[in-house]
């Protein structure tokens, strides 16, 4: 899928929208942005700066169907929609609206419709674990909480955590 069809859909997704009688912000830019995204199918950000919605989709993504690629969209054009920017109950009536309108299965999460990221290809180099209630912390980078383990507890129980790997 080239950049110009992801635009397309982006308009496409926009107009949609608004034909179900959403009013989203009337300033999205019109071009998606593409990231090596490995956490994220898409994400809508306000850009304070120029008073505009950008809207980035994981180019990982686009090995999905485009279905798939088109509900992101919209799930991330609902968004910008006054009062939605987390996933609350006006946003979940807003994505019910689409997905009975249009046959979409818009949810909050993508992988919840069996659609998929590659993982990072690196490796897990370090490990962290609680005394207590035996929880692992994996880590592919040295950080504080590997160099001073001490300093830190467990998320769940507050445990104290130690370095296995």
């Amino acid at each position: 899928m080239c950049k110009a069809e992801l635009n397309e859909m982006l308009a496409t997704a926009i107009q949609q929208v608004k034909d179900t009688g959403i009013k989203p912000y009337d300033r999205i830019i019109p071009e998606v942005r593409l990231y090596p995204a490995r956490s994220y199918f898409g994400l809508c950000r306000y850009r304070k700066n120029i008073d505009s919605y950008e809207i980035t989709i994981s180019e990982y993504h686009l090995d999905n169907p485009k279905k798939a690629v088109m509900e992101t969209l919209i799930h991330e054009v609902l968004h910008t929609t006054e009062d939605t920017h987390a996933h609350c109950n006006r946003w979940k009536e807003y994505v019910a609206m689409m997905n009975e309108k249009y046959g979409y299965n818009i949810k909050n999460s993508s992988s919840k419709n069996g659609h998929i990221l590659p993982k990072s290809k690196e490796k897990v180099k370090y490990i962290i674990q609680c005394t207590n209630c035996g929880k692992e912390y994996k880590r592919k980078r040295k950080s504080k909480a590997i160099t001073q383990t001490e300093r830190y507890r467990c998320g769940i129980c507050r445990g104290r955590l130690v370095r296995i790997k």
